[in-house]
């Protein structure tokens, strides 16, 4: 399963769940308003690739440790300014194959980044 948290646009998610029937958008899943902590232990449970946008993620000592807990494998979206939904889909179609290799190539935890000419870097 590939779960996108909230920091990308539910369109994204709902245009990506019209080609692949394993996308989770984190409200079909949860609660609003739920902590990080609680949907990064239930993707790290349950051996999601977790998707977002949220740079820092990987800094807050909560989620860090939840992270590392949960054995979570990760990839953040890492531009400077925030993409249009073109551009957040064009990210994520050309590079959830990578991503997928990844996520089942690299011991978890991680956290890499994901950038705009298509390349990966470990953050964590």
């Amino acid at each position: 399963m590939i779960f996108i948290d909230r920091s990308i646009p539910v369109s994204i998610a709902e245009a990506l769940k019209c080609v692949r029937i394993d996308i989770i958008w984190l409200d079909d899943y949860f609660p609003a308003n739920t902590p990080d902590v609680i949907w990064l232990e239930t993707a790290g449970q349950k051996q999601w690739i977790v998707i977002t946008r949220d740079s820092y993620i990987r800094k807050r000592p909560n989620e860090l440790e939840m992270i590392r807990q949960a054995k979570v494998g990760a990839f953040v979206l890492a531009q400077t300014q925030t993409p249009t939904r073109w551009e957040y889909l064009q990210i994520i179609t050309c590079t959830l194959d990578q991503m997928e290799k990844l996520f089942h190539e690299t011991p978890r935890p991680f956290v890499f980044g994901c950038y705009r000419d298509r390349t990966f870097r470990r953050l964590t």
